[in-house]
């Protein structure tokens, strides 16, 4: 598993936060947490890109609510349906998608 990265945009005299983004890298797939703005609401959610770093097609899987435990769904290839898994972050992985570990990232 890869050194977690972060990413934090903010409007200071715009809309506040754009996004934070959180990228953790294991072999070929990418796992991370991203939030925003979103229809007036700050939406936040985790992900999965599987095959991102191979020769395969890349599938994105995210989680259905703020919870890495929570249902995901496969959103593409662009049929959107529920895959009925849960936690396609591995264990080892889980820990490191805090708001704090992100942020005392970011800040190192």
């Amino acid at each position: 598993m890869s050194e977690p990265f972060a990413f934090l945009a903010y409007e200071p005299d715009g809309p506040g936060l754009t996004c934070a983004v959180m990228v953790i890298v294991e072999g070929e797939h990418v796992f991370g947490w991203d939030t925003g703005p979103a229809n007036r609401k700050l939406a936040a959610a985790y992900f999965m890109l599987e095959h991102y770093y191979s020769t395969h097609e890349t599938a994105f899987y995210h989680s259905v609510d703020n919870d890495v435990r929570s249902a995901w769904t496969l959103a593409y290839p662009p049929l959107e349906i529920d895959i009925g898994r849960h936690a396609l972050v591995p264990e080892a992985g889980r820990h490191g998608f805090s708001c704090t570990a992100c942020l005392q990232n970011f800040a190192t």
